[in-house]
């Protein structure tokens, strides 16, 4: 990947980074969307999702969006299709996750953010698949609004989405979904919900995806 941006900060704190280093050799090969992900450790995603998310008033995280330009300015993006957790301007703290996101394009590139969770905003945080989330995106994918600012959790990519519009029409019950939708690889979306939201955001810099 080259990097657009030669200040471009690793972004992590240092906690996390002291913590990341005691599980490095908890390594795993996955799949994340058609694509492969190598190296992608669930323990560690686990630990710097609770550093990340526990403690709203932790020093700044990383934070990655998939696109086909450097987005230095995010705004709310309403678009034809609806989304997991509704409208506004979607990143995730796993940097492949959002490198198969760019890759939908054919300038492929990776905008990078700081960014310190403002408690006073309403944030959801859904820390598991369960039940709730289900309902949650099957309104929003409905075309239901909600009213939180930001909305952090796992996502259904191409493949439980379909299982969720399976669910949706009927041709299968939840506890069918659950058997199917129960992967085993991490992934992570946090949407910035609202202009109050994105004021969170603090642009560092872009790398395009080779």
């Amino acid at each position: 990947m080259r990097q657009l941006n030669p200040h471009l900060s690793s972004g992590a704190d240092a906690s996390a980074n002291n913590i990341a280093s005691q599980v490095q050799s908890v390594n795993v090969e996955t799949k994340l969307f058609k694509g492969r992900i190598s190296s992608i450790d669930f323990l560690l995603i686990e630990i710097l999702y609770s550093i990340y998310f526990g403690d709203r008033k932790m020093a700044k995280m990383t934070v990655y969006h998939g696109g086909y330009e450097p987005v230095t300015n995010p705004e709310i993006r309403i678009g034809r299709n609806t989304k997991d957790f509704g409208a506004g301007f979607y990143c995730t703290i796993i940097k492949e996750q959002a490198q198969r996101w760019a890759k939908r394009y054919d300038t492929k590139v990776v905008s990078i953010y700081e960014v310190r969770l403002n408690s006073n905003l309403r944030i959801k945080d859904f820390k598991d698949m369960t039940d709730e989330w289900l309902d949650f995106i099957i309104d929003c994918r409905s075309g239901k609004p909600h009213d939180y600012d930001i909305v952090i959790g796992a996502m259904a990519n191409d493949q439980i989405y379909n299982y969720v519009s399976d669910y949706m029409e009927g041709a299968i019950t939840r506890e069918q979904f659950w058997i199917l939708a129960k992967f085993k690889y991490p992934t992570h979306q946090i949407n910035f919900c609202t202009n109050e939201a994105l004021k969170c955001l603090e642009y560092r810099g872009a790398e395009e995806v080779l």
